[in-house]
C-alpha cells in the first residue's frame, strides 16, 4: 500500500498551434522522454472533458489509453462544480460560488495555505 503520495503539477506548456488531442499528447510526451519519466507510472489523469481531450481514439484520452491502458480518469474538480451549479436555484448557486472563491483564494498562493492550514 502507498503511504506517502504528492499531488503535483506535471508540466505547463503553452500549445501554440491548435490544441487537438494529439498536440497535448505530444506536449506531455516530450515533457517525458526530455525527463525520462515511464508512462507505467501513470496512474491517473484529470480533465477537464473538452473535445480535444475526451474523444477515445483521436482525443488524449484515447493516445494515453495507448501507451498506458491502465490509467484512471477523473473529471476536475473545478469542473464538477460548474456542472453541479447548474441545476440549483439562484440561492444556493451564490452559496457555492462564494465557497469556490474562499477555497480559490486560500489556494492561490503558498502563503494563504501556510496560514490556512496553521489557523485550522
Amino acid at each position: 500500500m502507498l503511504t506517502n503520495l504528492r499531488k503535483n503539477l506535471l508540466l505547463c506548456y503553452p500549445l501554440t498551434k491548435r490544441c487537438t488531442g494529439e498536440d497535448i499528447f505530444n506536449a506531455i510526451q516530450s515533457y517525458f522522454c526530455e525527463n525520462e519519466i515511464d508512462w507505467a507510472k501513470c496512474y491517473g489523469v484529470c480533465t477537464d472533458g473538452g473535445r480535444s481531450v475526451s474523444g477515445c481514439y483521436k482525443g488524449l484520452r484515447g493516445r494515453i489509453k495507448i501507451v498506458a491502458p491502465r490509467v484512471a480518469w477523473s473529471h476536475c474538480c473545478i469542473y464538477r462544480q460548474s456542472l453541479a451549479a447548474r441545476p440549483l436555484p439562484d440561492s444556493l448557486k451564490e452559496v457555492l460560488n462564494q465557497c469556490v472563491k474562499v477555497v480559490n483564494s486560500i489556494k492561490a498562493n503558498s502563503t494563504n495555505s501556510l496560514l490556512f492550514k496553521s489557523l485550522c
